[in-house]
């Protein structure tokens, strides 16, 4: 369930009663809405939102707030708990910009995810709707207009995120024939075998860290035992401190390893879809089923267990290196 905020500038009430809440919020049958809607209004529409009511078959997931003279602090509360915001651009946004535009601002301060619909397809977007690029240095705005299908959609797959996996919109309007299913199937299984790859790489890094942080360890006993007092102390203070700066390094690998195959898992989610079979999401399933009520954990969070383990003990070691130069020197 997505809890979206509706920004708007007060005249397009008719617009986003009519059109916009019921393709967000209704559902076919009975099902339960993915959406819950909210938009602060004024009692002037009152009425207006009670009639919408009727056309919505959850109307439970959908709800006005008569706002009064403190409408800011009402306004900045939604914000902050919405995980998504709607900006309905209509002919009057820009003479709304006190109002419209500091609820954008504050949205788009507080990261949330921003989409906007325009009611008209000859509307400009406002100046304050526009933002400079800091990677090309062009201005554009500060989200992609979408129809409101496109952003039910977006909706719907907030949770695993929103992507275009095909090169054309031809294929993505129209059902795959048999010969695309098998050029999908193809392209299927090469990234399925970049993803195995990557794995490999993963436990070759693994390896690589735990055999050189074993030399580490083993160069230290040979050093130590030709080193006297209170040189030995300085030996352990430069081992420590390289094996500290090892592992660290060896955990920020990890975690990109983990946050690449994490993207890889979903790509093939999503290319699962077009296929008659959904093997990974099924396998996630009869996991979930599998563990019940146990926490899963990931194999990055075990990975990093073996290198957090070392840090830990060169960090101990550090520390009494620490004490005995103090002790040394008082």
């Amino acid at each position: 369930m997505i809890d979206l905020f509706i920004i708007h500038s007060g005249t397009d009430s008719d617009y986003i009663l009519e059109k916009v809440v019921p393709t967000l919020v209704n559902t076919e049958g009975d099902k339960k809405g993915h959406t819950n809607a909210l938009l602060l209004g004024t009692e002037e529409y009152k009425e207006k939102y009670a009639i919408a009511k009727n056309n919505i078959n959850n109307p439970d997931n959908f709800e006005v707030r008569i706002t009064g003279n403190n409408w800011k602090k009402e306004a900045k509360s939604f914000l902050k708990r919405a995980r998504a915001v709607l900006v309905i651009v209509g002919k009057d946004t820009y003479e709304k910009k006190d109002s419209v535009g500091f609820e954008i601002k504050y949205a788009h301060d507080h990261g949330k995810l921003i989409l906007l619909h325009k009611t008209s397809p000859e509307i400009k977007l406002p100046d304050f709707l526009m933002e400079k690029d800091k990677f090309t240095g062009k201005t554009k705005g500060i989200a992609r207009e979408q129809s409101l299908e496109q952003i039910r959609e977006r909706i719907d797959n907030f949770d695993i995120g929103f992507y275009n996996i095909f090169s054309d919109d031809k294929y993505r309007n129209s059902p795959l024939d048999k010969d695309q299913i098998g050029r999908v199937m193809e392209q299927y299984k090469m990234y399925q075998k970049t993803s195995e790859d990557l794995v490999a790489r993963r436990q070759s890094v693994s390896s690589f860290y735990i055999s050189v942080n074993s030399a580490l360890v083993a160069a230290y006993g040979m050093i130590l035992g030709l080193v006297e007092y209170p040189n030995n102390i300085f030996v352990t203070l430069f081992m420590t401190l390289m094996g500290i700066i090892l592992d660290i390094s060896w955990i920020k690998i990890l975690e990109s390893y983990g946050a690449l195959n994490s993207a890889k898992m979903k790509v093939i989610s999503m290319l699962e879809r077009e296929l008659p079979i959904c093997l990974y999401d099924t396998e996630w399933a009869v996991m979930s089923d599998k563990l019940n009520k146990k926490k899963y954990v990931s194999f990055t969070d075990s990975e990093k267990r073996i290198p957090k383990i070392f840090l830990c003990i060169y960090c101990l070691m550090l520390l009494i290196s620490i004490v005995s130069v103090v002790a040394y020197f008082v």
